[in-house]
């Protein structure tokens, strides 16, 4: 005999057969999510990092400007051997 969809005895045998693959599927979605944004927040954080950490050119001793204006900067490193 199958039971009517409207009764609890159906729901309490759905919930049982299919209870923890779908928490499961749902505790897996909830973990990836997660851990994208901490992949995305750590990336965004190193990149700023890396940014700040750049030396600025007129600072840099082996970079020397050679040519500029408003579009275009040419560079010419000077790096001994050994360095």
């Amino acid at each position: 005999m199958i039971p009517e969809i409207g009764s609890a005895d159906w729901l309490r045998r759905l919930l049982l057969s299919a209870g923890p693959r779908i928490i499961g599927s749902l505790m897996y979605q909830s973990r990836l999510m997660y851990q994208s944004g901490l992949l995305l927040i750590t990336l965004a954080i190193g990149i700023g990092r890396i940014a700040a950490a750049q030396t600025p050119m007129h600072q840099e001793p082996h970079h020397h400007l050679v040519f500029e204006n408003e579009s275009l900067r040419v560079m010419e490193p000077r790096i001994e051997a050994g360095e």
